[in-house]
């Protein structure tokens, strides 16, 4: 359980900081690599629940989801407060 908690803000550093660099140059990577993040770990997930190995892969699994999701969350919000600031003023 510990490895929840630690690779899941990993990635959330990870992933916000590489949304922050790439929304800057206002690059569709800024969301792409959330989303792949996302369905990498949906694979592992679902490949845990095969093997019946949910202590192991499946919550490297769910944490890089909870992690990516999280981040996804906040660059998408950060930007559509971006844009509604530049048509407001």
């Amino acid at each position: 359980m510990t490895v929840f908690f630690i690779i899941a803000p990993l990635t959330f550093i990870l992933l916000t900081s590489l949304n922050w660099f790439f929304g800057r140059s206002k690059s569709p990577l800024a969301y792409l690599i959330p989303i792949s993040v996302i369905f990498i770990s949906m694979i592992l997930i679902i490949i845990a629940f095969i093997i019946d190995d949910l202590e192991g892969i499946g919550i490297i699994g769910f944490a890089l989801f909870i992690g990516a999701a999280i981040a996804l969350l906040i660059t998408a919000i950060i930007s559509s407060s971006k844009e509604l600031k530049k048509h407001l003023f």
